[in-house]
């Protein structure tokens, strides 16, 4: 008996340090114990804008387009969240490249660097770049 109880331990801890090590999106936080993360400490704000000619951009409104529980997953920059509302401005006319920028705030009010994200509608594919 005590060896399935250790057992159950030893998984209960395997499968959140997983997310922690072996995860590709640093900050996607779903599955893992946020008591030992500063990422929902960090306070950030996202712009987009829709990428009609490689030197045109234009704003796009987010509150507008957005329920505040997926703005606020943008803000938290969940990697899946943002390829796909990047990819549904696909759908708008003219459009060929959706853009998101995502500044943020440390914890102690540091700006960390920023994060650009870049959807390519006609390869459909998602960049991310620092």
């Amino acid at each position: 008996m005590s060896v399935g109880l250790w057992l159950l331990v030893a998984l209960q801890v395997t499968i959140p340090a997983s997310y922690y090590l072996l995860r590709d999106d640093r900050d996607d936080e779903r599955f893992a114990w946020r008591m030992f993360s500063s990422v929902r400490l960090m306070h950030c704000q996202v712009l987009a804008f829709d990428g009609k000619t490689p030197q045109e951009r234009t704003p796009v409104l987010l509150a507008r387009h957005l329920h505040a529980s997926w703005l606020r997953s943008l803000e938290r920059g969940r990697k899946h969240v943002v390829e796909h509302f990047l990819a549904t401005r696909c759908q708008e006319p003219e459009v060929h490249y959706g853009l998101l920028e995502r500044a943020c705030t440390s914890p102690s009010g540091r700006p960390l660097p920023r994060t650009h994200y870049r959807y390519d509608c006609s390869l459909r594919r998602l960049e991310v770049v620092q």
